[in-house]
């Protein structure tokens, strides 16, 4: 398991919770502008670009090839991370979390959708801003909760030795 790069998504989670969103690789239209799941940052960490086309997502590793594949993109973050992919979709999907956690997620997600579309639909620049204060506290919760699942899951993995 790459600890660090484990510590290091953790924190910048933890520095930026508003750029994290775990239903997305990147997401550049996000009212808090580009936001990463745990594999998207684990690649963007490694240098990996991503690149959206009107037909899909991709990301460019740093040597030039081009993954656009749900399973190209969890192969090669479980790579950075050091673990099995099967183990990494315990982090990289929240349908695989622990149940407590995929609860929460779920209830703070629709709250999130609903704000989104109210977000789009406020009628105003004062609407606006005060919809986007309530999308930014929600993303902060939803970090929190991936972060839960993060340290759980670095826990479970450490006491079966995939610690290096």
């Amino acid at each position: 398991m790459n600890r660090k790069l484990f510590i290091d998504i953790i924190k910048d989670i933890e520095k930026a919770p508003t750029k994290f969103d775990i239903e997305s690789w990147e997401d550049k239209q996000s009212p808090c502008g580009t936001t990463h799941c745990i594999a998207g940052k684990a690649l963007v960490m490694h240098g990996f670009i991503f690149k959206e086309t009107r037909r899909k997502s991709q990301f460019m590793a740093p040597w030039g090839v081009t993954y656009s594949t749900n399973a190209q993109v969890v192969d090669w973050a479980a790579r950075m991370l050091d673990v099995p992919a099967r183990k990494a979709e315990m982090l990289f999907y929240y349908d695989n979390w622990d149940e407590d956690l995929r609860e929460k997620h779920e209830n703070l997600s629709e709250q999130l959708r609903e704000l989104k579309d109210a977000f789009k639909e406020a009628p105003s620049q004062r609407k606006k801003r005060v919809v986007f204060k309530q999308i930014k506290a929600l993303r902060e919760k939803l970090a929190k909760v991936a972060i839960a699942q993060t340290r759980r899951k670095m826990k479970e993995w450490r006491d079966v030795g995939y610690e290096n």
